[in-house]
Order: C-alpha cells, then structure tokens, then sequence
C-alpha cells in the first residue's frame, strides 16, 4: 500500500455541496487509477476524498498528528478508521501511542505532503492546514479544483 504512488486529496472542513462532490468523485477516479489517496482524518474534503476512495475499493492512508490509539474525534475515528484498515489502507502517525492530538497544523501536513507524488487541493481557506499541505509540497505537483464561487 506504501509503495504504490499516492496523491494528496486536502481542503476544508466545510466544503460546499458541489466540492465535497467532487472530492470524492476526483478521488474515486484518481484511485481506480491506482493512486493511493492521502489525507488527514478531519471532516469534509478528507472525507470525501476517503470516500472516494472507499468507492474505488481503494487502500486509502489516513495520516494525523497524535498517537495511534488515541480516538479523537471519536465518532470519527470510530468509523474511518475502522473502514480504512478494513480495505487495507494504513493509519499514519509518527508519534507513539497516548500521545494526545497536537495543535499544530503542520506536523500532520507535513506527513501527509511528505507522502504524496502531489497534492489537490478541494475548496480551501486562506488560514489553514492546507495552505500549509500545498506550501510543505513546494517540490511536488500543485493542483487546485476551480471552485464554482458562492
């Protein structure tokens, strides 16, 4: 699962209907092209972009910056987590176990640009952990959906 090509799929955690739409239907094609698809653990474009993913019987990789047993979101993790190891994908940390989540954006952002041959970035705020994705992502390919405005 490591080993094959991957692509970050990052953004908001508050897409419109229409870019969490197409998170995930980017990431369903994307994945039944063999690309793994990378991304945190948060709400919105990363869920999508899993559930894409999921769609495509995919081995997506979920990256977050704490220890691997620690649930939080617990409603998220609970479920995500469960359905990507269940299709064989891979939970990511570099931290060890009862490390508790980490405020900074960029340790789980640079896991995650670190991983990927490049990075898409879905409907994202100007302050936010996905402009540090794209930024940590400086030698890698940069692509960005065009937003239909709102």
């Amino acid at each position: 699962m490591l080993s094959q090509p991957g692509i970050a799929m990052v953004g908001t955690r508050h897409p419109t209907p229409y870019g969490s739409g197409m998170a995930e239907r980017l990431a369903t094609d994307l994945a039944a092209r063999g690309l793994a698809i990378i991304s945190g653990l948060a709400r919105g474009v990363d869920t999508s972009s899993h559930r894409g993913a999921f769609a495509a019987k995919a081995k997506p990789s979920r990256c977050w910056a704490r220890g691997i047993d620690i649930m939080y979101p617990k409603e998220k993790y609970a479920a995500d987590g469960a359905d990507c190891v269940a299709l064989g994908g891979a939970l990511i940390t570099e931290f060890s176990g009862r490390t508790p989540p980490t405020p900074k954006f960029s340790d789980s952002q640079r896991i995650i640009s670190g991983m990927s041959a490049g990075v898409l970035v879905v409907e994202a705020a100007s302050n936010s952990g996905t402009r540090i994705t794209s930024r940590l992502a400086s030698n890698r390919t940069a692509m960005c959906m065009p937003s239909r405005g709102t």
